[in-house]
């Protein structure tokens, strides 16, 4: 698995990540060190997986439309042993294009949360499929904080911030 750095290459944008809690899945990345290192999940913007791999694992999920994908598939063959692995240096320049957007979700009206929300290309769809497969019993929670961010979304920011402190 190969890491990318931004474009001016002054921060990581995108590569592998550990799980540092399991309730909150909140995460650290495994930023490059001139050594092989492992972790539990990755981006997929870059990524070697062997046969052995797709033959255990199958290929990904259709059930993901927009994204998502390569968090289910490199996750659930880590938990099936398979080891993940980053490269020592960073392999690519790429922004990460997943920032915040609580901002720009508060401005919008409800009917457009709303809309955002159930639409078949958006994050939430992707989000209740990963937890399905990957950590069933916080299916509820993330459906829950879904619907919470439509209809509040500074609050639903400022509890997300919280819980992955």
């Amino acid at each position: 698995m190969a890491s990318l750095q931004n474009l001016d290459r002054t921060k990581f944008a995108y590569g592998g990540f550990n799980f540092l809690s399991k309730i909150s899945l909140k995460d650290e990345f495994v930023v490059p060190n001139g050594q092989f290192q492992t972790c539990m999940c990755t981006h997929g913007n870059i990524t070697y997986v062997s046969n052995e791999v797709v033959e255990s694992q199958g290929i990904f999920n259709e059930g993901y439309f927009h994204g998502g994908t390569d968090h289910d598939y490199s996750y659930l063959a880590y938990k099936a042993g398979f080891p993940l692995l980053v490269l020592r240096d960073y392999f690519g320049l790429c922004d990460n294009d997943h920032r915040s957007s609580e901002d720009s979700l508060a401005e919008m009206p409800l009917r457009k949360r709303l809309e955002k929300l159930r639409s078949p290309r958006g994050a939430f769809r992707n989000a209740l499929l990963f937890q399905k497969r990957c950590f069933p019993w916080r299916y509820p929670f993330v459906f829950i904080m879904g619907y919470l961010k439509a209809f509040f979304p500074r609050a639903s920011y400022s509890l997300y911030r919280m819980m992955r402190k």
